[in-house]
């Protein structure tokens, strides 16, 4: 780590730390087609020094999705609409609506959480790891619930 020799050294040194870089391109970025774009957008995070807010801003995020996406869901299963797409796959569906919703409730949660605390100070890697581990978690719950199809 260089250390800076003089005064305009040392404040361009602060404007670079005190400059918020934006979260959100990230974030939607690794929203677009998951998983992919997920570890694209964590190793960006990563080199641009911000992977502590996108870990737990994804979180706020993708669990927000999966509320809408229940959401949707309800809405249009009033419609017929999703009981017409399995009938016409000659499948039964179900859905498990109450893991969604505590999957959806804990992840705003736990990122509204470690987002506070990511602000106030740098999280260990032991809590990235953890964060990275319910962010996966949480993709799969919701690749396995979200609609199960039974033959």
């Amino acid at each position: 780590m260089d250390q800076p020799k003089t005064i305009g050294d040392l404040d361009r040194l602060i404007e670079q730390k005190s400059t918020a870089k934006p979260i959100w391109p990230y974030v939607v970025f690794g929203l677009i087609f998951p998983p992919v774009s997920f570890v694209i957008s964590l190793i960006r995070a990563r080199r641009d020094s911000v992977l502590d807010l996108f870990l737990s801003t994804f979180i706020i995020a993708n669990s927000l999705l999966v509320g809408l996406e229940l959401l949707l869901i309800l809405i249009l299963s009033r419609f017929n609409l999703i009981v017409n797409f399995a009938a016409s796959l000659d499948q039964e569906m179900r859905l498990d609506i109450s893991a969604l919703l505590i999957s959806a409730f804990i992840g705003i949660i736990v990122g509204v959480y470690l987002r506070s605390k990511a602000t106030k100070y740098k999280l260990g890697s032991l809590e990235k790891i953890i964060i990275l581990i319910i962010t996966i978690a949480q993709y799969s719950l919701i690749e396995l619930l979200i609609i199960k199809f039974k033959q």
